[in-house]
């Protein structure tokens, strides 16, 4: 009987070594409901409201300035700095049928508020009226026209001075007026010899696709010339040509006489 009882317990103990055996061979069960690898989420990864996924980077916009570059400042500031110039102005321009066209030329004496143009010829105002010279007042606005060339087309009008539209003949009567059409994102784009004197070349775009090149003076600052062209597939095609030169200025060069409206004139409206 005892033996029987040594067996069973022996089988017993069998059968619980067997089990535990069993047991440390067992798989881990995985938390996963699928055979694949889950990715891992990083803390505070938020992409438009969702939880996970990558960053997206916002590039960064460019900074917009309303400062020029110091070279063109530089110069802007010589020429701010001048009151006293005269210069030839001549314009060149291409017409509607791509012809060449050139605009009535004329000299330009400035001092502080005040300007004088001189016409190589005499215009015409109304069938009676001609004039060569114009005396420009840029603080009261004004613009007066004086016939003082010799010959019969000047005869019986040296005496008078006729009142003219202020907005028609003050148009390039300051070289400031150019400089001031320079907007702040305009370029240096090398420098050149122009009728003898050392340039800087600024470019810039114009509203209508257009450029504009400036060739502004070294020294002084103010413009010598002005291009306004357009890229087509043959290469630049200039529309516009302005030529300031000869440009003279300093203390001295234009006296205060040179630009106002005599008083022995006769103003006439």
């Amino acid at each position: 009987m005892k033996k029987i009882v040594y067996l069973f317990i022996f089988g017993l103990l069998i059968v619980v070594a067997f089990f535990i055996a069993c047991g440390r061979d067992a798989p881990e069960v995985s938390p996963s409901l699928t055979d694949e690898p889950q990715p891992s989420v990083p803390e505070n990864s938020i992409t438009g409201g969702a939880i996970g996924g990558p960053i997206e980077e916002k590039a960064e916009e460019p900074i917009q300035t309303s400062f020029y570059n110091n070279r063109i400042q530089e110069l802007m500031d010589k020429a701010k700095a001048i009151n006293n110039y005269r210069f030839h102005y001549r314009t060149i321009y291409l017409n509607a049928n791509g012809l060449y066209l050139e605009d009535p030329a004329y000299e330009v004496l400035v001092r502080d508020n005040k300007a004088k143009k001189i016409y190589f010829e005499a215009k015409k105002s109304d069938p009676m009226m001609y004039y060569n010279e114009v005396y420009l007042d840029f603080s009261q606005k004004t613009a007066f026209g004086v016939c003082s060339l010799a010959g019969i087309t000047c005869r019986g009008l040296k005496d008078i001075a006729y009142r003219l539209n202020y907005g028609e003949e003050k148009y390039q009567a300051s070289l400031l007026e150019t400089l001031a059409e320079i907007p702040t994102n305009a370029k240096t784009t090398g420098t050149t010899l122009f009728n003898n004197r050392q340039a800087i070349i600024v470019e810039f775009k114009l509203p209508t696709g257009n450029m504009k090149r400036l060739f502004l003076d070294n020294f002084y600052g103010l413009p010598l010339k002005e291009e306004e062209y357009k890229i087509t597939e043959n290469g630049e095609l200039i529309i516009l040509s302005r030529d300031f030169t000869p440009l003279v200025a300093g203390s001295g060069t234009v006296k205060t006489t040179d630009v106002n409206l005599p008083t022995t004139l006769t103003v006439s409206n």
